[in-house]
């Protein structure tokens, strides 16, 4: 009788995956979208849309809109740095999920049930 082995090997990543700038965000309240208005309205799209499918026209119109939004977006400090990076693994939707949870436990009757039982 022969016996064959199988090994199964794991690449586990460690540490944070986050960029060292990630504490700056956007201020979006702060944009001068003034600016950003006449810079689009001072672009012919006729000419820069010419011959391209849809998905190269929006290409060209996000890639010209970040650029606007990058140069005319003032950044902010990030208040809670390190929230992010301690429940990374938890999405908004499991958040959302565990509070529903806890709401109906909490509504339950599970404890008068419980010792009315015994």
């Amino acid at each position: 009788m022969t016996t064959s082995a199988v090994c199964i090997s794991f690449q586990y990543l460690l540490g944070d995956t986050e960029s060292s700038d990630s504490t700056q965000k956007l201020n979006y309240w702060k944009a001068d979208y003034v600016k950003i208005k006449e810079e689009l309205s001072g672009i012919d799209w006729a000419t820069e849309f010419e011959s391209k499918d849809t998905n190269g026209m929006w290409r060209i119109f996000h890639n010209r809109m970040l650029q606007l939004i990058h140069q005319y977006t003032p950044l902010k400090k990030d208040k809670h740095p390190n929230t992010r990076k301690r429940t990374s693994w938890i999405t908004k939707a499991t958040v959302k999920v565990m509070k529903k949870r806890n709401k109906a436990w909490s509504t339950c009757n599970c404890k008068t049930s419980v010792s009315a039982a015994t």
